[in-house]
């Protein structure tokens, strides 16, 4: 399950995207999620979380799953 403060990172860098959010859904399924969309989501979830997220570290992340762990990682 995806918490609110997460989806709420995703529809604020995305606003375009009203599908379904889950640990298997990858940048390709949302619209604008390329470089740019990217940095923008890494600075909210930063913001919301409170972390620094290393650059390196989130672009070996597949799926929104492994960018959960990651900030969950940080957070711990």
């Amino acid at each position: 399950m995806i918490d609110e403060n997460f989806s709420n990172a995703i529809k604020e860098a995305f606003p375009t995207f009203d599908g379904e959010l889950t640990r298997e859904t990858t940048a390709a399924d949302i619209p604008g999620w390329d470089s740019f969309g990217h940095v923008q989501l890494m600075f909210e979830l930063e913001d919301r979380y409170g972390v620094k997220i290393d650059p390196q570290q989130a672009l070996t992340c597949n799926n929104v799953g492994d960018l959960i762990d990651l900030v969950r990682k940080q957070i711990s």
